[in-house]
């Protein structure tokens, strides 16, 4: 019984270990964490961590952005607009919002869709979702 316990655990992982290996063959510095990856990316010369967390049977691909609550009142209708916007006009680029307000760039891949094309895809969606940010959402916060 230990051993078919132990084959499950095994199999369950795969798919993450899977994501292990993409890390390193697109040559990304990366830290294991409990829950998952943090991966450091420079993006227009600033510091982002990229979190990857398995979320069974999702990979779960996310970086904060800032809080709603960064943004005066009277933008906060505005940005969530404009985040929808974006998301819908560029493909494979997608915002969320949690509960809290705290606003992330997002991608999830299926594990039984996970391929070295489709995570560099939705991986690259990351931070180029971070650039349209800074681009398109963060001149509201100065009230333009």
């Amino acid at each position: 019984m230990r051993e078919v316990i132990r084959m499950i655990e095994i199999v369950e992982a795969y798919p993450f270990v899977k994501v292990l290996k993409y890390l390193t063959l697109l040559q990304k510095k990366f830290e294991k964490t409990q829950g998952g990856v943090v991966v450091i990316e420079e993006i227009d010369g600033e510091e982002y961590k990229v979190v990857i967390k398995y979320l069974k049977p999702w990979i779960r691909i996310y970086l904060p952005l800032g809080n709603l609550k960064d943004f005066p009142e009277e933008k906060r209708n505005e940005v969530m607009e404009k985040l929808l916007q974006l998301t819908f006009e560029y493909a494979e680029v997608s915002f969320g919002i949690d509960e809290d307000g705290n606003i992330f760039a997002v991608e999830d891949i299926y594990q039984e869709a996970l391929t070295m094309d489709v995570f560099e895809e939705e991986y690259g969606a990351v931070p180029f979702a971070v650039e349209l940010f800074k681009k398109e959402v963060m001149p509201l916060k100065e009230g333009k």
